[in-house]
């Protein structure tokens, strides 16, 4: 789902396409994720393969789901999401493991620290995107920014996990709060899943539907013309970042949970 981000890198020089999750089936485009240790093996079958046709891996820089100990902090965040919290920070403190809470730095940061200890001069941290042209012109023919006076805000109304998707009345409300308020012009993005949500907005706002039209090139261009995105926490909101548009993102996690939980806001 996420390979067109690098489609347009100048950076890279092979792509090599790992499937994350099975095919969905009915009206969701998306089966079950793949389990971490079989993300790791077919990782590994991938670079395997790379190294014998190509050159030789010498480094390889991946995510947190190649790392043995994530899968530890997994499962404990799944138990503190079943209210046990309390007693596993209990057995933690009494066989002298710590119970504070893990600042991780971005992934970005993480990779780039590994550069600079490779002796790597790190010129710039700011994020980047790589758009086609065909984005640049289709984005200027689905949002025209020939009334400058009406804001552009971009509703992501979807996210790949059931628990992450903020209902569509409540997506509605807001859009029609904002319509109210600033007169803005309101653009609705996200794969097909989120159809049934798209079309609650449509039923009181007027909107540019691109709802399971757009691919991940066409999105950020969207964006880059767009004053204000509001999603869920996925995707969307990280293309975002990198096209420096400002967003507020809904999070799932209760406002009174556990702050050590992975999915914590307070992380």
């Amino acid at each position: 789902k996420t390979s067109g981000v690098f489609e347009h890198c100048p950076h890279i020089d092979v792509r090599l396409t790992q499937e994350v999750q099975t095919p969905g089936a009915g009206s969701d485009p998306y089966g079950p994720s793949h389990g971490s240790r079989r993300l790791l093996f077919d990782a590994a079958s991938l670079l395997r393969t790379e190294s014998r046709t190509s050159l030789p891996v010498d480094l390889v820089i991946g995510p947190d789901w190649l790392d043995p100990v994530w899968g530890a902090s997994f499962f404990e965040s799944a138990l503190f999401r079943q209210g046990s919290g309390p007693d596993l920070l209990r057995r933690r403190e009494s066989v002298g493991l710590p119970t504070g809470i893990e600042i991780r730095p971005h992934h970005v940061l993480r990779h780039l620290e590994i550069l600079v200890a490779l002796g790597l001069e790190v010129v710039d941290r700011h994020l980047e995107f790589w758009s086609g042209p065909t984005d640049r012109e289709s984005a200027a023919t689905l949002v025209p920014l020939s009334d400058r006076d009406r804001p552009i805000v971009a509703i992501a109304v979807g996210a790949g996990a059931a628990r992450r998707r903020w209902p569509g009345d409540r997506f509605t409300e807001v859009a029609a709060d904002l319509v109210r308020r600033t007169g803005c012009q309101i653009v609705l993005i996200g794969g097909s899943d989120a159809r049934i949500e798209a079309d609650q907005v449509l039923e009181t706002v007027e909107a540019v539907d691109l709802v399971g039209e757009t691919s991940v090139g066409l999105m950020a261009e969207i964006f880059r013309r767009s004053d204000l995105l509001i999603s869920n926490d996925s995707g969307p909101v990280h293309v975002a970042a990198d096209v420096g548009t400002r967003s507020v993102v809904v999070s799932p996690h209760p406002v009174d949970g556990e702050p050590w939980v992975v999915n914590s806001p307070r992380r």
